[in-house]
């Protein structure tokens, strides 16, 4: 209180000029004071002013997955997870948790009852349809809604390859004793919109001879990836979402300075199969 008398004080001894406010002084200076006692309880109580703290009530999320024509939901349904997404202290987008996992019935209907909004924070729905993640553009809660309606679109499969290319080959040598260890990651890019299934076209990969103690590096994230190996090729039977997908294996070739020229051959083989050929020169014509 003695800061607002402090101010009205002030104000009183603001010299206004007489020419040009010879009729209006009184109220003039009765409006700045007015101003000050609000400037001063704004400062004071802000939550009173100007409050972010929007009423939240309980929502509910529903919606539904969508399959290509032909497939059908599961009888035990799919899992749907409800995931928040707020911004680190670093400006990049975090996920918190899962804010809730329900099951779908057998027609890919799913709902989140009382789900509490922060209105601050993106929210997105997933599922896993082999082993994939697939989900909804992130969204946002709106002060006011009761229900928010989202569906889950799983892309079509097709088995035509035209549009399935390896755009990357990397390959990591670790020497040994008696050995050397090859770790080979093959990136494919699949640029249709629709899955592509390769379980009756199968794709080979050459791995050089004399390879042997063959691991395919399966990611906790993904699916396991079916394969088999036939003489010093790799087959690979897998279903390519939309996107990049990551192959990684690995193995053991014998010592060191007798196989270099095998495993060089190879590698420039690689090499001149993604420069010569559009990085399609191992897929199925």
């Amino acid at each position: 209180m003695k800061v607002v008398l402090s101010l009205i004080n002030a104000l009183d001894k603001i010299f206004v000029l007489s020419f040009l406010f010879s009729h209006r002084k009184k109220r003039s200076k009765l409006l700045l004071r007015l101003i000050c006692l609000f400037v001063f309880f704004a400062s004071a109580s802000p939550d009173l002013v100007f409050s972010e703290n929007l009423p939240q009530a309980e929502m509910t999320v529903k919606g539904k997955i969508r399959l290509p024509s032909g497939e059908l939901i599961p009888e035990e349904g799919l899992n749907v997870v409800l995931l928040k997404l707020v911004l680190n202290a670093e400006g990049q987008v975090t996920p918190v948790g899962p804010q809730g996992r329900v099951k779908t019935d057998s027609k890919g209907n799913f709902e989140f009852l009382k789900v509490n909004p922060d209105y601050r924070a993106g929210y997105q729905l997933g599922t896993r349809v082999d082993g994939k993640l697939y989900s909804t553009k992130v969204f946002f809660f709106k002060a006011g809604e009761k229900q928010v309606e989202k569906d889950i679109f799983i892309p079509g499969i097709t088995t035509d390859t035209n549009k399935l290319e390896i755009n990357q080959v990397l390959l990591v040598i670790e020497p040994g004793l008696s050995s050397v260890t090859v770790t080979e990651v093959l990136s494919f890019y699949n640029s249709s919109p629709d899955r592509i299934d390769t379980r009756n076209r199968s794709l080979e990969h050459t791995l050089p001879k004399g390879m042997e103690n063959f691991t395919m590096i399966q990611s906790s994230s993904g699916p396991e990836i079916e394969h088999q190996i036939d003489n010093s090729k790799l087959i690979i039977n897998q279903v390519f979402p939309p996107g990049n997908t990551q192959i990684m294996f690995h193995y053991n070739l014998g010592a060191w300075f007798v196989n270099i020229d095998t495993l060089t051959n190879h590698w420039i083989k690689c090499l001149y199969s993604l420069l010569q050929d559009n990085c399609k020169s191992n897929l199925p014509s």
